[in-house]
């Protein structure tokens, strides 16, 4: 039996969290699991100034937001966070140091850093673990805030059992030199800060458990001879 009160109890947890501290957090779950309804919650109920962010113009339509690069103006190719002279021997690398010299932006975009409160990004697995340390390195210096990120709180939603980031092989072999993956997770500012994780479990989208349990078996590519043989049972040629 689901124990949805339990769940509801989950999700109202984050949302204090959210709004009564300033603790990052990376939210995670199968699909199905709420986490956008809960962002919904937050985007209705917070007191908090917020934006919402995405990898991508379609994660960031399905989350009413905008993009990661047009948000920041971040220039075409990766971030490496070393020094300046040594990222110039590849090509489609930028200095984060030189990426914070060289953007510029309007007032009112300052104006929006300085007084923005929570930056939710979503379909977090799909961001490169050098865009988080970029966007940590500009935050610190348009806030002139040294803490992490410029003292913003950062929601982190994402599944990393969905799309990974997408890294070209020429640049990741350059990024090795920093980085451990391409996962945001292994990004130097998460690593020396962690997040709080939190995993909401229950699966509200379907009901039907035998589906369901065929639905995680796939995802966790285990799924045995019985469970495939039910599933091909519904395939009609």
């Amino acid at each position: 039996m689901v124990n949805v009160q339990a769940t509801h109890a989950i999700a109202d947890k984050v949302f204090e969290f959210i709004e009564y501290t300033n603790q990052s957090i990376f939210l995670t779950g199968k699909a199905g699991t709420g986490k956008t309804t809960l962002l919904q919650k937050i985007k209705r109920n917070t007191t908090k100034k917020m934006v919402v962010v995405a990898p991508t113009g379609v994660a960031a339509m399905n989350a009413k937001g905008t993009t990661i690069n047009s948000f920041f103006q971040l220039p075409p190719g990766s971030f490496f966070p070393g020094d300046i002279s040594f990222q110039t021997l590849q090509n489609g690398i930028n200095a984060i140091q030189a990426v914070v010299s060289d953007l510029t932006y309007t007032n009112d975009k300052l104006k929006i850093f300085k007084e923005l409160e929570l930056l939710v990004i979503d379909e977090v697995s799909m961001v490169r673990c050098d865009v988080l340390d970029v966007i940590d390195a500009l935050m610190q210096s348009v806030r002139k805030n040294k803490l992490p990120f410029g003292g913003l709180q950062l929601l982190l939603i994402g599944d990393l059992y969905q799309l990974p980031p997408v890294a070209k092989q020429e640049e990741w072999a350059f990024l090795t030199k920093a980085y451990a993956s391409p996962y945001f997770l292994d990004s130097l500012v998460i690593r020396k800060h962690p997040v709080l994780q939190v995993e909401l479990t229950t699966v509200f989208r379907q009901t039907e458990e035998t589906f369901i349990s065929i639905l995680n078996d796939i995802r966790n590519n285990q799924i045995d001879e019985d469970k495939l043989a039910l599933l091909n049972q519904r395939f009609d040629p």
